[in-house]
């Protein structure tokens, strides 16, 4: 039994946290402004010629991707994957979800105090992310094998 909870809690980790941030660095490193700091990261590293050799050919796809993966996915697989981590270490739902609204919120402040542009596509996809992680934390406390395949399916066709 010990191996089993294991396990689910290494496909949760790989599911939730690894792959969002993943998926939204890709989103950054291919498509985003090379303006970015983390592209002078990359020149310290000495990788950069190998990135721009790459954005070199992805940048033709560019035009085709939806504005909203470009600008407002990446916040919200960071907000996702966050809560996820939070919810490992945090069995109380009140943290997490307060920190989830604390995302959400320093998006509408960004309307007057907090520097930044506000999108209201930001805020949107904040949300559903928050919404998304608060209900695969519910499934899987509850360890139901047949609602994970599910969640799984769920996960998978929002962000298509």
């Amino acid at each position: 039994m010990g191996s089993y909870i294991n396990n689910l809690k290494l496909k949760f980790v790989i599911i939730n946290i690894i792959l969002p941030i993943l998926l939204g660095g890709t989103i950054y490193v291919f498509f985003r402004s090379s303006d970015l700091l983390m592209f002078s990261w990359f020149k310290f590293l000495k990788i950069d010629g190998f990135i721009h050799f790459i954005r070199k050919y992805t940048v033709l796809y560019q035009k085709n991707i939806p504005y909203y993966i470009l600008y407002s996915l990446p916040d919200g697989l960071w907000v996702y994957s966050f809560i996820a981590f939070l919810s490992l270490y945090f069995k109380n739902k009140f943290i997490y979800t307060l920190l989830g609204t604390i995302s959400a919120a320093v998006e509408i402040l960004q309307l007057w105090f907090v520097p930044g542009t506000f999108d209201i596509l930001d805020l949107i996809i904040i949300i559903l992310c928050i919404l998304t992680i608060m209900f695969v934390i519910k499934l899987n406390i509850k360890e139901n094998k047949k609602w994970k395949r599910k969640y799984c399916l769920l996960l998978v066709s929002l962000f298509l």
